[in-house]
């Protein structure tokens, strides 16, 4: 792979402090929310051959494809995600649909830390 990232402070390791996914329905009304923090072996490697690589606390292990679309946007396997927070210490990435024909909105939130 040529493409190397063009962002590298979101190299490295990354703990994951929590997960936030929301519904919406209508569009600005929040109908559920749920918060899952994450446990001690929760974490995912952004490596520069533009890889990532997920660990979890069960000792499973998984590695997909990213890619910077813009500065702050980031796509990962075919997820798209808005950079919303990234500091040497807490990395926020999240992602929302809209389904207007339904009029519902779904909300997902990652939130890192090292």
């Amino acid at each position: 792979k040529e493409q190397k990232t063009d962002n590298p402070s979101i190299l490295g390791k990354w703990m994951l402090d929590r997960t936030v996914e929301e519904d919406y329905h209508p569009v600005n009304t929040l109908i559920d929310r749920e918060e899952i923090t994450g446990k001690a072996g929760d974490s995912i490697v952004f490596k520069a051959d533009m890889t990532a690589i997920s660990y979890e606390d069960d000792g499973s292990v998984e590695e997909t494809d990213y890619l910077f679309l813009n500065d702050s946007t980031l796509m990962i396997e075919f997820e798209v995600f808005k950079i919303r927070k990234l500091t040497d210490k807490e990395l926020y990435l999240h992602e929302e649909e809209i389904v207007q024909s339904a009029n519902e909105k779904w909300v997902y939130q990652i939130h890192l830390k090292r």
